[in-house]
């Protein structure tokens, strides 16, 4: 279960948040985790784009995560 949106905010620049939520049960282990992310992303030109997001994780598994992305449309 989850949801994201962004939204481009100036020129080249745009921001994204989402939110996550991951459960499941076995016979090991029980897995419970909630993830939100908030992200800035920059044009560099039409067909590519950089951007930066930090990923924090709670529940099953504590973590901040720093995630960097370069994408290119063909």
């Amino acid at each position: 279960l989850g949801a994201k949106t962004s939204l481009s905010v100036y020129k080249n620049v745009g921001v994204s948040v989402g939110y996550r939520h991951r459960a499941s049960r076995n016979y090991v282990r029980l897995l419970n985790e909630n993830r939100v992310n908030a992200g800035v992303t920059y044009a560099v030109s039409k067909a590519t784009s950089a951007g930066v997001a930090v990923y924090k994780t709670t529940g099953t598994s504590k973590e901040t995560t720093l995630g960097v992305s370069l994408a290119r449309n063909f």
